[in-house]
C-alpha cells in the first residue's frame, strides 16, 4: 500500500461526508467557471490520450492497469491520471479527485495545480454522487474518479453533467470491467510499458471514440513515460503496437 498523502501541501483533502457536501454545495454557487471554460480544439491536432480528452468535454475511461479477473487486486493508473491532470493554461484549473485509491502521493503532489481537491468517497454510490455534484457545480474543470462498478446509467448521468458544464470527467476502472456498457466518449486500455531507461511507463490504446474521430492515420496506441529525475512526461506514438486498419471501425461503437 502506498504511504498516505502529504496533506501539509496546499491541496485540500476531504474525508467527512458532511464536509464533502458543504464544499460541493459552495462550488455549485460559484459564478466564475463559465468565463474560464476549456478551449475546444480539433481532434486532428493531437490524437494522444491527453489531446483527445482535453479537447472533448464529457466522460472518458481508463481501463487497467494490474487487473484481469473480477475481485483481483487492482492498481489504478495513477501516473496516467497525473498526466491528464497536468495544469492547462486554457482551462479551469479546479480538479477534483474522488476515491482514495486514486490519490497521488509523495512528490507527485507537487505536479498538480494548487486548485486540487481530494474527496474520500467510500463506495460506488457516494463516488457517483460526488462526481455528478462536482460536475453540475459549474465550478470544476476536471473530475477524476474511481469508476469501479459504475453502470451504464451512472456513466450516462456523468456524461450529461459533464457535457452541460463543458467539463471533463475521467473514470479509472479495472480492466475486468471492459465488457460493461458505458456512455463514455472515449475508452482507453492502459497497460504497463516500462521504458528502457529509468522511469515509469504505460501504453494507452484507444478502444472507442464517439463523435468526431481522430484523423484516419493518427496513432491509436501511445506510450507515456514519467522520467524519474525530472518528473516530466514524454508522450510518443507506439509504432510497434498499432492496430491493423481493419480494427479501426471498432472505435465508432456506440455501446
Amino acid at each position: 500500500m502506498p504511504p498516505p498523502p502529504d496533506i501539509s501541501a496546499f491541496k485540500r483533502f476531504i474525508t467527512a461526508p458532511e464536509d464533502c457536501a458543504a464544499l460541493l454545495s459552495s462550488l455549485r454557487s460559484s459564478p466564475e467557471p463559465a468565463d474560464i471554460a476549456g478551449v475546444i480544439t480539433p481532434l486532428t491536432v493531437d490524437a494522444s490520450p491527453r489531446g483527445i480528452i482535453r479537447a472533448r468535454p464529457g466522460v472518458h475511461e481508463f481501463l487497467g492497469v494490474a487487473d484481469t479477473l473480477p475481485h483481483a487486486f487492482w492498481s489504478p493508473p495513477i501516473g496516467m491520471l497525473l498526466h491528464i491532470a497536468q495544469p492547462d493554461p486554457h482551462s479551469n484549473p479546479t480538479t477534483i479527485w474522488i476515491g482514495r485509491e486514486l490519490w497521488p502521493y509523495g512528490p507527485a503532489l507537487s505536479q498538480l495545480t494548487p486548485a486540487s481537491l481530494f474527496i474520500d468517497a467510500p463506495d460506488a454510490a457516494t463516488r457517483l454522487w460526488a462526481a455528478e455534484t462536482a460536475l453540475r457545480s459549474n465550478a470544476v474543470g476536471l473530475v477524476i474518479a474511481d469508476g469501479r462498478a459504475f453502470t451504464r446509467p451512472a456513466t450516462q448521468r456523468l456524461q450529461l453533467a459533464a457535457s452541460a458544464a463543458n467539463s471533463i470527467c475521467v473514470l479509472a476502472r479495472p480492466a475486468s470491467e471492459q465488457r460493461l456498457l458505458s456512455a463514455a466518449a472515449s475508452r482507453w486500455l492502459i497497460c504497463p510499458a516500462p521504458p528502457p531507461t529509468q522511469g515509469h511507463g504505460w501504453s494507452a490504446q484507444l478502444l472507442r471514440c464517439k463523435g468526431e474521430q481522430p484523423a484516419p492515420h493518427a496513432p491509436r496506441v501511445w506510450r507515456i513515460v514519467i522520467e524519474h529525475e525530472t518528473g516530466a512526461f514524454r508522450v510518443s506514438a507506439d509504432v510497434e503496437h498499432q492496430p491493423r486498419p481493419a480494427a479501426l471501425p471498432a472505435l465508432r461503437e456506440s455501446a
